[in-house]
Formats: structure tokens, C-alpha cells, sequence
């Protein structure tokens, strides 16, 4: 079974809210802002700014920022490998342009929930922002209709659970 058929049931049943959401997406700053947060989400760049600006500030845990964000990089890459893996194409109403045609598990999930679990150990009274911001980095991939609702659901779990089994080597 090729790959597009087996995930064609699961592309039918998700379409619809795609294209709701299409029909009811807001422009204007709105759009603006959205593109700005999906820009800086791309290969997880956005949390390599965060972690890397957190080791300059916060000298003493420097060590666990930096492995913190070598964490969430590796786990960007092993995201890239199960994209290919499970070959899932994007939604045929993407709005937005992206670097790769392939779009299960959402990088920019993945990579998000990583970061906040990871930097949540490290700064606890961030956690609640951090996820905040996670929830818009991967919004965004939504509002853009680039991925289909289980490629960012999986993509968050995916990212978590990652980040909970590594995060002790990050303190």
C-alpha cells in the first residue's frame, strides 16, 4: 500500500475543517502576525533563539540551555526522518508556502512542545508562557491550513514525549 493511500481516509475525514477554516481564516494583521509566528517556527528556529538567548542570560544553568537546545535540534532532526518515513503530503489547500511537501508529524509541533518541556525544567515559572507560545507556533501551521489537525496533535504528543524522556539530561 502506497503511502498516499494509507493516509487518504484520514486526508478525506480532516478536510473539511481545513477548508472551514480557509472560509473563516481573518486577514490583515492578523495574517500578518500569524506569518511572522509560522516564519520564525521553521526548523524550529524560533527556540534556538530562545535557548540560545537563555544561555547568555542565566549563566549558571548555562549548560542545561545549551543541551536543553542541542535536544530540541536533534529531536527536529528525528522528526525529519519520520516525515519521510510515513510520507504523508501536505493538504492541497496550504496557503502558505513550505520548505518540504511532506507534513506528518508538524515540525513545527514537534519542535514547539519540545522546547517547552524542555525549558519549563529549567525555568519553571516560564512553563505556562512557554506552552503558551507553543500553542502559537503550531496554531499558526493551522491557520495557514500547511497541515492537517493530526499532523500538529501528533506532532505535539511526539515533541512532549521526546522532551520528557530526555529533559533529566538538561538540568
Amino acid at each position: 500500500m502506497s503511502s498516499r493511500a494509507f493516509w487518504k481516509p484520514l486526508d478525506d475525514a480532516e478536510l473539511p475543517l481545513l477548508e472551514w477554516v480557509e472560509r473563516v481564516r481573518m486577514g490583515g494583521p492578523v495574517e500578518q502576525a500569524t506569518g511572522l509566528i509560522t516564519k520564525a517556527g521553521e526548523h524550529g528556529m524560533i527556540w534556538y533563539v530562545v535557548g540560545g538567548t537563555a544561555a547568555l542570560i542565566d549563566r549558571q544553568q548555562r549548560s542545561g540551555w545549551l543541551r536543553a537546545t542541542v535536544t530540541v535540534a536533534a529531536i527536529y532532526g528525528l522528526n525529519t526522518l519520520l516525515k519521510l518515513a510515513a510520507g504523508r503530503r501536505r493538504p492541497p489547500i496550504a496557503a502558505h508556502g513550505t520548505p518540504s511537501a511532506l507534513g506528518f508529524p508538524s515540525s513545527h509541533a514537534v519542535t514547539s512542545f519540545a522546547a517547552a518541556r524542555l525549558f519549563a525544567v529549567l525555568a519553571p515559572k516560564l512553563k505556562l508562557p512557554l506552552y503558551f507560545a507553543a500553542v502559537n507556533v503550531t496554531g499558526s501551521r493551522l491557520h495557514f491550513c500547511v497541515h492537517y489537525p493530526s499532523d500538529l496533535i501528533a506532532g505535539a504528543v511526539i515533541g512532549d514525549a521526546v522532551a520528557r524522556a530526555t529533559s533529566a539530561r538538561c538540568r
